[in-house]
């Protein structure tokens, strides 16, 4: 499943400042019976958010809720 990445940033390069510069940043899974907040592992992610057209992805690593790398 894909998730998306809240705030919402335009690109990957924002989050990894955001992320460095200690802003918290969650992430959601996103099911067919709505969004799930995961607060532990890996997910796979895409941006900007729907109905926008999807101009990126990557992999983020979520640890107690927060997301702590991304690739």
């Amino acid at each position: 499943m894909s998730a998306y990445l809240f705030p919402e940033k335009p690109s990957k390069k924002a989050y990894k400042e955001s992320i460095a510069s200690g802003e918290i940043i969650t992430a959601a899974e996103n099911t067919p019976w709505g969004s799930k907040i995961v607060n532990n592992g890996i997910v796979t992610f895409e941006g900007p958010h729907f109905p926008k057209p999807h101009r990126y992805y990557g992999q983020a690593t979520v640890v107690n809720g927060k997301v702590v790398k991304i690739v």
